[in-house]
């Protein structure tokens, strides 16, 4: 015997949230449920679980409308005293499960687990997509869907061969010995009064069974009628009920309030209208003043540039002054040297020459005379110094660094700053690349071989 103990359905069509049914017992089990509640959609749950793949292609016709969820259903069922726990998540991707255990501690995961189910309720999986009823055994065939009852059985050869041996034994006991060949007997009789030698419906039976679809043909038509007074009744109470409802209501005066009420909130929206339109005047005067303050606000910042430069200007003039000053000192100290050798060597030549004077002695003499070329060497050689020394005198002399130069020397320079942006920015600028034999004036410039330059507007 099987029966099921628990039903849980999660993200399974309609079932967007778990849907639980437990203690459940052996026999019959009544869900009862008003339309459209998830009756049928409860017991295709459990079909799915039973006899679908869990990766099967099927697996997303399961999902809630319009969402990428993964079903799940869970069954809890007993068969022959052992209680077994099924779990299956449907998808196609790696978040698809299967998982079956038993009672007794026995426990399969995924396809292992579905061959299991399948060889314990006697039916095949199908090879491709969803299952079918010839391939579900006698589960299957037991399995009667709503609207589905009047369709025709189909089994599969192990199922019909299973079905065949259920048969022969129950009716073996029935149909055996001489009651079983009067009951034969009696039956024949009574199916020859219905059907003939070839099985075809005869005599009364046959005479019914033309009424039946007589009569069945008039059914359909005396249904379309009823269905279509049915529609028209239906039309005709909304319509009625319309009307009363605009005449207990009083819709008409209702409209014309709500008319009043809808020019009114219109002429509360021109009013906004007009108010976006002046604070939009107003936003843009507030970006034009920003403008103008951002621009003043650059020009501020340039002219403080300007004066951070000239200072530096104003620093590397004192500092190339005092560097002046220092390469003068070595020049001083070596003009008072060549003094001091000057002096040194006007005392040893006044020497040399009482020397000479005195010596009587031509080798002497002539010695005496090459000392006084050579000290009238040394002594042009001084003379030079004195000249350079002099000469470095009036440099420095003429390197006066006075307070009104120098601040005449920044606003020059900031003048031909503020030239040079005001020609970058309204100037027009021009590259040439002309042949060796070839000149050309710009601008009162002349221009000759590759490069570029800047041209005012009266250029």
């Amino acid at each position: 015997m099987m029966w099921f103990r628990s039903i849980e359905a999660s993200r399974f069509r309609q079932f967007r949230n778990p849907v639980f049914v437990h203690d459940l017992e052996p026999g019959l089990n009544v869900i009862a449920g008003d339309n459209e509640e998830g009756k049928s959609t409860l017991l295709q749950a459990v079909r799915a679980a039973l006899f679908d793949r869990y990766k099967s292609s099927v697996a997303h016709t399961y999902q809630p409308y319009a969402e990428q969820v993964s079903p799940r259903v869970g069954l809890v069922f007993e068969i022959d005293g052992t209680e077994y726990t099924l779990n299956k998540v449907f998808s196609q991707r790696r978040e698809g499960e299967a998982t079956l255990e038993a009672s007794d501690g026995r426990r399969w995961e995924g396809p292992q687990a579905e061959e299991f189910v399948a060889g314990l309720l006697g039916f095949t999986y199908a090879p491709r997509g969803g299952s079918k009823a010839e391939l579900q055994g006698l589960a299957g065939l037991l399995w009667v869907e709503q609207g589905r009852a009047y369709e025709e059985v189909t089994l599969s050869n192990r199922s019909r061969q299973q079905l065949h041996a259920v048969l022969d034994a129950e009716m073996g006991e029935l149909l055996g010995g001489e009651h079983g060949e009067a009951l034969q007997r009696r039956v024949a009789e009574l199916r020859a009064g219905y059907f003939d030698k070839r099985d075809k419906p005869r005599g009364r039976y046959r005479q019914l069974q033309e009424k039946l679809a007589e009569l069945a043909v008039v059914l359909e038509q005396a249904q379309l009628d009823l269905h279509q007074y049915e529609s028209k009744t239906d039309q005709l109470e909304k319509q009625q009920a319309a009307l009363k409802g605009y005449r207990d209501d009083r819709a008409i005066e209702k409209a014309r309030k709500k008319l009043h009420e809808a020019q009114a909130r219109q002429a509360r929206v021109q009013a906004l209208w007009q108010q976006i339109a002046a604070a939009r005047e107003k936003l843009a005067r507030v970006h034009a003043e920003r403008k103008a303050a951002r621009l003043a606000w650059e020009t501020r910042m340039k002219l403080v540039r300007d004066q951070q430069l000239a200072h530096r200007a104003h620093d590397e003039a004192g500092s190339a002054l005092a560097q002046t000053e220092r390469d003068l000192t070595p020049a001083r100290t070596r003009v008072d040297k060549l003094h001091e050798e000057i002096a040194a060597h006007k005392k040893e030549r006044e020497a040399k020459e009482v020397q000479a004077r005195r010596a009587r002695d031509g080798e002497k003499l002539s010695r005496l005379t090459a000392d006084k070329e050579g000290l009238e060497s040394v002594l042009g050689d001084a003379r030079a110094a004195d000249d350079a020394r002099r000469a470095c005198q009036v440099q420095r002399e003429s390197l006066k660094v006075t307070g009104g130069l120098l601040t005449e020397l920044q606003s020059l320079d900031r003048d031909r700053a503020l030239a040079e942006e005001r020609l970058r920015a309204a100037a027009t600028r021009v590259d040439h690349r002309l042949t060796s034999s070839t000149g050309v004036t710009l601008g009162g410039r002349r221009i000759t071989g590759e490069g570029s330059m800047l041209l005012s507007e009266a250029a």
